[in-house]
């Protein structure tokens, strides 16, 4: 599977949890949601009612949080989790080559590989947004042995984004969760087809005599 798919099942699993968890208690005091804001307020703004409004919507309800991995078209689409991966670059294993298993017949090439993820909280206000940083930070914090079965290192950040905004002068800021992820990719070889990757690079080489040239040198 794809990691940036794997962590969108990931954070919908959490947030699945998060229901299914006040669901099962007597006293919401035991809750997920309440020992992780317990009565933080600010001004009249409560953050564990306000919580209780946001975490628990059902999917029937058009403004329940969605997980995505493509920017809202509009404020239809909010609040979401967007999650983007702008790059990977080499793992800490710093290794790539073949290995001494086989799938039916198959050779297998490892590498591994260091994924730096972006989760926006796009909501309506900051404080939804910060709500929803918090929330999900603790929940991807308390996924730690999940993540840990998936992955070879494991680190989170978290930072404010001030975000374009052409119709008001006055800044929009999101929060978003950085993921710092290393893991072990597996790809088969491509049995069959080695000679003739071969023969069309060789194709390549003699097609252009100044091309030729050049690589000869």
């Amino acid at each position: 599977m794809l990691q940036i798919v794997k962590i969108k099942k990931i954070i919908e699993s959490c947030l699945e949890y998060v229901q299914t968890d006040f669901e099962s208690k007597k006293n919401e005091k035991d809750s997920f949601l309440y020992k992780v804001l317990g009565d933080t307020q600010d001004g009249s703004y409560n953050f564990y009612e306000q919580a209780k409004n946001f975490f628990l919507r059902k999917e029937t309800n058009p403004n329940n949080i969605k997980v995505l991995l493509e920017y809202p078209k509009d404020r239809t689409g909010l609040p979401a989790y967007v999650i983007r991966e702008p790059g990977k670059r080499t793992g800490i294993a710093n290794s790539i080559g073949k290995i001494e298993s086989f799938m039916g017949g198959v050779p297998m090439y490892r590498d591994t590989r260091q994924y730096g993820l972006e989760i926006m909280c796009f909501s309506v206000n900051m404080n939804e947004s910060i709500l929803m940083s918090e929330v999900l930070y603790a929940l991807l914090l308390g996924s730690w042995d999940l993540l840990a079965s998936q992955f070879l290192k494991i680190e989170f950040s978290m930072k404010e984004l001030m975000m374009e905004n052409r119709l008001m002068p006055t800044p929009i800021f999101i929060r978003s969760i950085g993921l710092e992820l290393s893991s072990e990719e597996i790809a088969p070889g491509l049995v069959g087809k080695q000679q003739v990757i071969k023969d069309a690079f060789a194709n390549w080489i003699w097609q252009d005599p100044q091309r030729r040239i050049a690589l000869v040198k």
